[in-house]
C-alpha cells in the first residue's frame, strides 16, 4: 500500500491565509508538513507546466515522491478537443518527476450540482476513452474521479462513463466520501458501487465525517471503510492510498497539517488489514 497525500486541504489551508496563496508559493512547507506526516507520495492539482520546476526541486528535498497528479479539464466538446493535447503535456511534463497516473474529474457545467445533459455526457465520455487510450501508450494510468454533480439522476455521469470506456484505459480513482455524501450519506450506495466497478479501482481518495461534518484527521465515523479494505485485500489490490482532508462548517482544527496527516496516516494503518499484516511481519 503506498500512502500518498491530496494538496487539497494545503490548498484551503493558504487560501485562508491574510494575504491568500497559493500550495506552490508555501511549496516547502506545505511538503515538509506531508513529509513530516509520514506521506509517502504527493499528488498536487497539476494545471499548469510552471508548477514543473517547483515540484522538480522540492519534491527530491524533503523526500517525497510523485506518482499521481490532479489534472482538471474540460472534456465536454464534441470533436477534436484541445483540452485532450493539453492534458497529455502536461502528463508527460509530470512523468519526468516519476508521476505514473493522471487523476481528472471533468468539469461540470456549474459548480452549483447541476446535472450533464446527455450529449454532453456522451462527448465527454467518448473524449475520457481517447485521453486514456493516448495516456496508456506514454505509460500513465488516467483515473476518472467524480464529485457529487455526477450522482445527480440516477448517477447517469459516472455510470455512462464507466459503462462505454475500457478498464484498460479509464479506470477509476474512487472518491469514497463524495460517493457516500452524493448519494444522500449512503453507506450502501458506496458499497454498490465498489462492487460494480471495484476491478478498475487505480486509487482512493479518503476523507471521514463524523455526524455528517468532515473531520479534521481520518478516523473512525460516518464510512465504515473496513468492507473497502477488505475488498482491496482480498484482490491482492497495491494502488495509491491518497489523504484527501478537507475542512468545512464545523470542522474543528486543532492541529498543523503534519500532525493531521501523521494520524490519519497511523489511523489508516491501523484500520487496514493488510497494513497491520505487514507491521506484525515486519515486528516477527
Amino acid at each position: 500500500m503506498i500512502i500518498g497525500a491530496n494538496s487539497y486541504r494545503w490548498a484551503q489551508h493558504y487560501e485562508r491565509q491574510s494575504p491568500p496563496s497559493l500550495v506552490e508559493q508555501n511549496v516547502d512547507e506545505a511538503l515538509g508538513y506531508a513529509a513530516a506526516g509520514g506521506i509517502e507520495t504527493w499528488e498536487p492539482c497539476w494545471d499548469s507546466l510552471d508548477k514543473f520546476d517547483i515540484y522538480a526541486k522540492a519534491l527530491p528535498k524533503h523526500g517525497l515522491q510523485m506518482k499521481s497528479v490532479y489534472v482538471p479539464c474540460n472534456l465536454m466538446l464534441p470533436d477534436n478537443n484541445p483540452e485532450i493535447g493539453r492534458v497529455i503535456a502536461l502528463c508527460l511534463a509530470a512523468k519526468e518527476l516519476g508521476c505514473q497516473l493522471a487523476v481528472t474529474n471533468p468539469d461540470p457545467v456549474h459548480w452549483n450540482n447541476t446535472p450533464k445533459p446527455d450529449d454532453l455526457i456522451r462527448y465527454q465520455t467518448a473524449s475520457l476513452e481517447t485521453l486514456g487510450y493516448e495516456l496508456r501508450l506514454r505509460g500513465i494510468d488516467l483515473g476518472y474521479h467524480f464529485h457529487t454533480s455526477e450522482l445527480l439522476d440516477g448517477a447517469k455521469e459516472l455510470h455512462h462513463t464507466m459503462q462505454h470506456t475500457t478498464p484498460d484505459n479509464v479506470k477509476l480513482c474512487l472518491d469514497s466520501h463524495w460517493a457516500y455524501r452524493g448519494c444522500g450519506n449512503s453507506h450502501l450506495a458506496l458499497q454498490d458501487l465498489v462492487h460494480m466497478y471495484g476491478s478498475r479501482i487505480v486509487s482512493l481518495h479518503i476523507r471521514q465525517s463524523q455526524n455528517g461534518i468532515w473531520t479534521q484527521t481520518l478516523c473512525d465515523g460516518d464510512i465504515n471503510y473496513q468492507f473497502l479494505f477488505d475488498y482491496l485485500d482480498a484482490r491482492n489490490w497495491d494502488g495509491i492510498s491518497c489523504i484527501e482532508l478537507a475542512i468545512e462548517a464545523g470542522t474543528p482544527v486543532t492541529m498543523d497539517l503534519g500532525q493531521a496527516h501523521q494520524i490519519s496516516r497511523s489511523w489508516l494503518e491501523s484500520a487496514w488489514p493488510k497494513a497491520r499484516k505487514g507491521q506484525t511481519d515486519h515486528q516477527r
